[in-house]
Order: structure tokens, then C-alpha cells, then sequence
């Protein structure tokens, strides 16, 4: 066994963005993608450097064990900081040793089977919302179907409260469990047992306290890290689930609120009806009254989280070719070094909203799209 045996699976999901980020991007920018950051820099990173499976699968409170295994990453020779990002900041590579380490760590194994069906812009609301709601109904109805109604929620969130209460206005408190715990059951009879059994052990009821992540691991022999993982996981498939089949599930389709644009925050999906309708992002930030430089993030952003948002509304087809020939010349997604290589005529705006579409390849006479895979987007991309 190699020296790389040490690492945990935090450590080896550190050393999975670092390098799929090719040295340019800093350490915050590390934590920003395990955290699951919503702004626009993170998902632009996500999306161009193929980390998606990696998006928001540690907890916001983790960021000083972040911190501490970066450390130790540098101290133990897998990564360096000593290049420069953009705007002089230091940027985090990782180096031969971080390199083997993540091919052959068997924290890497354990971390991928975990998040296989893990897409974190697309499921990263199931955890953020569906579950926070699903834990206070759950704990709600159990207590109020037994007469109990001084009870302290285990969600706090304001959100998730607002939701429990509008489900049980005028509805029968009998009624609305019986109607849970019939969708809950059929849910989770489709997810793998551990996964469902993982998540049941995690509601709090009436009596009872649902178990903790490090609970959880202390009974699985497994590491908190990756019981959280799971537990979203888990959360994502019911969420999935729900909005496939809205007539089988009602009360899980209500509670995962299904959004126009999966991810977008309520502003961006303000902007992208206005889109929509046709209007150009001038005119949008003038009603909005927002500056444009902010509804050009939205544009960019709706481009990366919908695919059949038409960008060549907004930018001509030469440039598109013309930012992804550079970018594939320098082999980086680095908006200056693209910006000098096109002589400093293209806005930054159009190479951001180009890099959210890889060229289509002529083939047989007919235009096809290129695999990401193929431009460097798979989160193995050499530096520039």
C-alpha cells in the first residue's frame, strides 16, 4: 500500500476538483464546488471543467475540514500552490504524486460508487429544499396524528415551515400522513435498501430522533463524508422519482417544486421569462432595473443549466467558432488568455456564453454536436 492510503474520502474529493480545475483556479474555488456555491463563477466551473458529480456534496459548516485536508494535501506533496491564477491569485495544481493518489486511493473507488447517479446542478435543490420539507412533514404529522402539538422541529428553516403549513391547512391531519407514508413506501421500495434505509433512519418522529450523518457512519463503519453523500443521493432519487410520475406521488411532486429551469435562483428565472418573450438583455435590465453586467450572468447562467436555451440570440456563430478554436489551441477556459488570443475584440460576455456550448463537427454532411469530452470538458483538461 502506497503513502496515498491515508486519504479519507474528503481528502480524495479535494484532490478530485483540484484536479479537474488543471491548476487554474484557486483553493476557495475548491471548497465553492464541494459546497455546492450558487454563483455564477462555481457553476461556470462546474460546467467547464466537468465536475458535476462533485457540486454540493459536502455541507456549508464542513469548511474548516476542507481547509485542514487541503493543508495536508500540500504538506503531504500531493498539491502545490505555488502557480497564478487569474488576478495574481495563488492557484492550487496537483502534482504527480496527487495524481497517482487519485487513481489509486481506494477512497476514490468508495466516493465514485457513492455519487454515480449524482448530477449536483440538477440535484443539488432535492437536499436544499425537498429534504428540509420532507423532515418537518414527516416529523409534523407524526406527532399531530398522536395529539402532540408542542413539539421543537428539527428544521428551523423558514422555507421548509411555510411549506408544512400550507400542506396542512384545511386538509385532515389523518388524511395527509396516511397520504405520506403511502408515497414514502412506494418511493422508496424503488431505491437500493441501503439507501432508503439510510434516509428512514434519518426522519425524527414522534419519540423518536432521527439518526445523525456521524451516527449513520458509526453504524455503517462508513465515513460522515460519504453518508452525506448518500443521504442526497437518496434525497435526489425520491426527488426524481416525484416529478417523473406527478400522479402517483402528488404530495413528494408538490414538495419538490419543480422549477421552469432546474437551479436558477428566483431573479435568473425572472430574467429567463423575460428572455422568452424576446426581449434582449438591455431592455430586460432596464425593466428589472438591474445593471447588465448581472443579467449577462443570468443569460450565462440559464445557458448552463438548460440546454435548449437558444445563445445564438445573443452571439454570432463566428464567434462561437472563433472562442472555441482559441480555447482549444491555449487548452484553457481562461476568459483573459481567450480574450488576448482573439486580439481583445470579443466581450468576455460572449466567451463565457460560447464556452456553454461545445462546436458541432461536420460529419456526413450534417452538423452534430461534439462530446464535451472531446474539447477537454471531462474535469482532465491540461493546463494552459
Amino acid at each position: 500500500m502506497g503513502a496515498w492510503a491515508r486519504l479519507d474520502p474528503l481528502h480524495w474529493l479535494v484532490l478530485r476538483v483540484a484536479s479537474g480545475m488543471a491548476g487554474e483556479r484557486t483553493a476557495t474555488a475548491v471548497w465553492r464546488v464541494l459546497a455546492g456555491h450558487r454563483g455564477i463563477q462555481t457553476v461556470q466551473d462546474v460546467c467547464w471543467y466537468g465536475l458535476r458529480r462533485y457540486y454540493a456534496v459536502v455541507d456549508g459548516t464542513e469548511g474548516e475540514a476542507v481547509r485542514r485536508r487541503l493543508r495536508e494535501l500540500v504538506a503531504w506533496g500531493y498539491l502545490d500552490e505555488g502557480g497564478r491564477a487569474d488576478g495574481g491569485r495563488r492557484s492550487i495544481t496537483v502534482t504527480d504524486a496527487g495524481a497517482r493518489a487519485l487513481r489509486e486511493a481506494p477512497a476514490g473507488a468508495a466516493v465514485d460508487a457513492v455519487l454515480v447517479t449524482w448530477d449536483g446542478l440538477r440535484d443539488e435543490r432535492a437536499w436544499r429544499v425537498l429534504y428540509p420539507r420532507l423532515l418537518l412533514a414527516v416529523q409534523t404529522l407524526s406527532h399531530l396524528v398522536r395529539g402532540q402539538t408542542a413539539f421543537v422541529p428539527v428544521v428551523r428553516a423558514i422555507d421548509a415551515q411555510a411549506w408544512v403549513r400550507a400542506l396542512l391547512a384545511g386538509r385532515s391531519v389523518a388524511g395527509c400522513a396516511a397520504q405520506l407514508r403511502a408515497e414514502l413506501e412506494q418511493v422508496l421500495d424503488g431505491l437500493p435498501p441501503r439507501l432508503a434505509d439510510m434516509l428512514v433512519a434519518s426522519f425524527s418522529g414522534c419519540g423518536l430522533s432521527g439518526a445523525t450523518a456521524q451516527q449513520l457512519a458509526a453504524h455503517a463503519g462508513a465515513s460522515p463524508v460519504l453518508v452525506r453523500a448518500a443521504l442526497r443521493v437518496a434525497v435526489a432519487r425520491v426527488q426524481e422519482a416525484a416529478r417523473r410520475e406527478p400522479r402517483r406521488f402528488p404530495l413528494l411532486h408538490n414538495m419538490a417544486e419543480p422549477r421552469p429551469c432546474e437551479g436558477l435562483s428566483a431573479s435568473a428565472e425572472a430574467t429567463r421569462a423575460l428572455l422568452l418573450r424576446g426581449l434582449d438583455p438591455e431592455e430586460v435590465a432596464r425593466r428589472r432595473g438591474l445593471r447588465l453586467a448581472t443579467v449577462e450572468d443570468h443569460v450565462v447562467e440559464i445557458a448552463l443549466r438548460d440546454p435548449t436555451f437558444d445563445i445564438f440570440r445573443f452571439l454570432d456563430r463566428a464567434t462561437h467558432e472563433a472562442v472555441w478554436a482559441a480555447r482549444c489551441r491555449l487548452g484553457t477556459v481562461r476568459l483573459r488568455a481567450i480574450r488576448d488570443a482573439l486580439g481583445g475584440t470579443v466581450s468576455y460576455f460572449a466567451i463565457r456564453l460560447a464556452l456553454t456550448r461545445p462546436p458541432r463537427a461536420r460529419a456526413g454532411g450534417e452538423s452534430v454536436a461534439v462530446p464535451a469530452t472531446q474539447w477537454g470538458m471531462s474535469g482532465g483538461m491540461g493546463k494552459g
